[in-house]
């Protein structure tokens, strides 16, 4: 028997006992329903177009999910820097996630909000008029969003959120910093531009990308926008996991510093043995120069790296829906699932990586 037979012998089985997605679909606003009866002050809702049809069908376009307990933890224990993106979708229906990420006080990742729908400026005009929202109501301003410099997402900012401040992520300008000057060594000179925290030292390194590169280098980082830009910087199971693994690892901390920062502090202190103390600096030059007076370092790291603000940010629980079997009979319209798409060609076995 050929292997593809036997791969679409297990989903016709698979289908049959967990359902197939037009099922999925069709249950999305009680879906919505029920996780906002579960979990109180949380945001959960799809939108949805009638399709020119007799029947005048409803098509599934997009849903927003805000957990209370997640975006709680953002607001209380997470710097006000956000990160946005979002990644494509495999399967018959495709789509995008476009979700919101944070650091928590243990330097980890912190997921706040997720969204399915087609990656362009509509949708990310939708998304962020959303985000914003639920940012504002809490009364906290000092929030920046940094993004990859997608397509569609400056321009929805400024239309839906002007005043919030704007930031790049360097990991991503570098890729196409490389992909259009193709020379060796240009991870180096990118790095030597962005990394730099002075007037001097950043002219210092744009005069040595035009004498390596040319001024088409230099006229591209200008490009990109102003220089404070420049960083370098299953959703509900996942979610209600992490937050619980971690809720229970911040309960086992006393008072302090977390664990990561406590290392990076320890590794600092190292570093520092060889450098000569200067009264200011950065990294472990910094370190020396505190060592050397005799303060203690852990006293001069910032609040939000405590546990007092882990705990914070994991105060609070995702409760779980019930079977689907258990849900109850509500009068909500179905939906059907996005339209099937296929692109052109073999599909490809390979995964494409960065």
């Amino acid at each position: 028997m050929a292997e593809s037979t036997v791969y679409k012998m297990k989903g016709i089985a698979m289908g049959m006992i967990q359902g197939g997605h037009d099922d999925l679909y069709s249950k999305f606003i009680d879906y919505c329903y029920l996780l906002k009866e579960r979990n109180l002050e949380s945001v959960a809702f799809c939108t949805w177009k009638v399709l020119q049809q007799p029947e005048k069908p409803l098509q599934f376009k997009s849903i927003f999910i805000s957990f209370a307990s997640k975006f709680r933890g953002l607001v209380q224990g997470c710097r006000g820097l956000v990160g946005v993106d979002g990644f494509h979708l495999k399967g018959n229906y495709e789509g995008v996630l476009l979700f919101v990420v944070s650091i928590d006080a243990n330097n980890e990742i912190f997921l706040v909000v997720a969204m399915v729908d087609l990656e362009n400026k509509s949708s990310w005009c939708w998304f962020f008029h959303h985000l914003k929202t639920i940012i504002t109501e809490t009364g906290r301003e000092d929030w920046t969003i940094m993004s990859d410099r997608q397509k569609g997402i400056d321009p929805s900012l400024d239309r839906v959120w002007p005043k919030v401040p704007m930031r790049y992520c360097a990991r991503h300008l570098c890729k196409n910093f490389k992909s259009e000057y193709p020379v060796m060594l240009m991870h180096k000179v990118f790095w030597s531009v962005t990394n730099v925290f002075a007037e001097f030292s950043f002219r210092k390194a744009i005069t040595k990308l035009h004498a390596l590169v040319g001024l088409g280098a230099v006229k591209w980082f200008k490009e990109i926008g102003p220089l404070v830009r420049w960083t370098n910087g299953g959703v509900r199971r996942i979610a209600m996991v992490r937050h619980a693994t971690r809720q229970q690892r911040s309960e086992e901390r006393v008072e302090g510093l977390c664990p990561n920062i406590r290392e990076r502090v320890r590794d600092l202190i190292k570093e520092s043995r060889s450098c000569h103390a200067y009264p200011a600096g950065r990294g472990e030059h910094g370190m020396r120069a505190l060592l050397h007076a005799g303060k203690e370092p852990t006293d001069y790291v910032n609040e939000w790296y405590s546990v007092a603000r882990y705990k914070a940010t994991y105060n609070g629980n995702i409760l779980p829906l019930l079977d689907k079997e258990q849900w109850p009979k509500l009068d909500n319209p179905k939906l059907l699932p996005p339209p099937i798409k296929r692109s052109v060609g073999r599909p490809s076995r390979n995964r494409r990586r960065e």
